[in-house]
């Protein structure tokens, strides 16, 4: 009897472990996106990671926006997919206009046309990428006259379907962008406009010149040198060429009503940082910051 009584106390402990795993297998798996900073958003989904980049944060109203998607197969074994035509795009992207409805973005130029009506069987291997890059010109697509966007934060929606072990599998990434609205009367300067000016002032053009790799470096007999007011130092060939090759960053912002540019540079003298200030409605320059100046 006590035998009888061990050998079902051990196929109940059996019978309560195997529900258990079970329920691990079929519970939801818990994908996190990930942002990387204002304008880079990543998620990880079996084997494959999904980039959106946008080129920038905020915009002023009538911006065109631009946004970057990069998939990769960072995996061991191939992703298959189907799309409904041989036109159709490997992934897609919607940016959220209402709260409601969506609007698909494109590449620029963007034209439709017909396409053979035919499943078009597709597949991404181990290390290989898949990449799109659409446009925004922040406008409703509404007859007769498309009509621009309201000032706020929109969301963009960007969907890649797939399949493994003939089970249909989705990653979406969500990720936004804000659109300003400006203080006072009239429209603002772009910053496309604003980057003109700032790339047109002299004082600017000529930090700039002074602070790319190839100003610094100076080679002799095979030598490389990097230039600074203490004079120069030695430095290797794979310094140098790193140097040569590099040029200032620089970010742009929206504050207050005025386009900001903050300017860096790693190598040259000081000053090696500019902040310059664009007023948005007169487009003119209102200040050049520098910063680590002697």
């Amino acid at each position: 009897m006590k035998k009888f009584y061990l050998i079902i106390m051990i196929l109940m402990l059996t019978a309560v472990f195997t529900a258990c795993e079970l329920a691990k297998k079929s519970a939801p798996e818990e994908i996190k996106q990930i942002r990387q900073d204002n304008t880079t958003w990543v998620i990880e989904k079996d084997g494959l990671r999904v980039l959106v980049r946008t080129d920038d944060y905020q915009y002023a109203v009538g911006d065109r926006i631009s946004l970057h998607v990069d998939i990769r197969n960072i995996g061991e074994n191939k992703i298959s997919y189907t799309r409904e035509t041989p036109c159709a795009s490997d992934v897609k992207i919607f940016i959220d206009v209402t709260g409601k409805d969506s609007i698909e973005l494109n590449e620029e130029n963007f034209n439709p046309r017909a396409c053979i009506e035919m499943i078009d069987n597709r597949a991404i291997v181990p290390e290989q990428k898949i990449e799109r890059d659409v446009v925004w010109d922040q406008k409703l697509p509404t007859i007769p006259d498309r009509v621009q966007v309201k000032p706020g934060i929109y969301i963009i929606q960007t969907h890649f379907t797939y399949r493994i072990n003939d089970i249909d599998r989705e990653i979406l990434l969500k990720s936004d962008i804000e659109i300003l609205e400006t203080e006072g009367e009239g429209s603002i300067v772009s910053k496309e406009e604003a980057t003109r000016t700032v790339f047109s002032n002299e004082e600017v053009l000529e930090w700039y010149d002074m602070h790319k790799g190839e100003k610094i470096i100076v080679e002799e007999f095979g030598k490389y040198y990097i230039i600074n007011k203490a004079g120069r130092d030695r430095i290797s060939d794979a310094e140098a060429k790193e140097i040569m090759e590099s040029v200032p960053l620089y970010n742009i912002y929206f504050k207050g009503n005025a386009w900001e540019f903050y300017f860096s540079s790693k190598y040259g003298d000081s000053p090696t940082e500019l902040i310059i200030y664009v007023d948005a409605m007169s487009g003119e320059i209102t200040e050049i910051k520098k910063i680590g100046a002697d």
